[in-house]
């Protein structure tokens, strides 16, 4: 299978899901969800989404990792490089970047973070 990137590959995927393909600065429609538009959740608003369990959570867990995959794949075809030790980081500091990153309380809104969970999403990284 071929692979695309970029303006190629949204031209793709516009194409298979039966939309024409759009590519040259013009707008990209929403996303769909069961044949509707999928619409951003308003300023203030927060989104629930129920909870998945059993085969679609694990086709859900799948299609996620699938694309944290194709997208490092798509930044090391750019150039970019997609680990921290890459750019000479290390774990030195990871601890005072935690406390730094939370010093007012958790980051996140959909999964709050404390510093102990940052250090280890800092690792991940390495």
């Amino acid at each position: 299978a071929q692979r695309l990137f970029g303006a190629d590959a949204y031209a793709a995927a516009g194409e298979q899901a039966g939309q024409p393909a759009k590519a040259g600065g013009q707008a990209v429609q929403p996303a769909k969800a069961g044949g509707q538009a999928v619409q951003p959740a308003k300023t203030g608003e927060q989104a629930v989404q129920p909870a998945k369990t059993g085969e679609q959570a694990v086709r859900d867990r799948e299609a996620a990792l699938d694309l944290s995959t194709k997208l490092e794949e798509f930044f090391i075809h750019i150039g970019l490089k997609t680990r921290l030790s890459q750019l000479g980081i290390d774990d030195r500091d990871f601890e005072t970047m935690a406390k730094r990153a939370t010093r007012n309380g958790k980051v996140g809104h959909y999964e709050p973070l404390d510093a102990e969970a940052i250090v280890e999403i800092l690792k991940l990284a390495l």
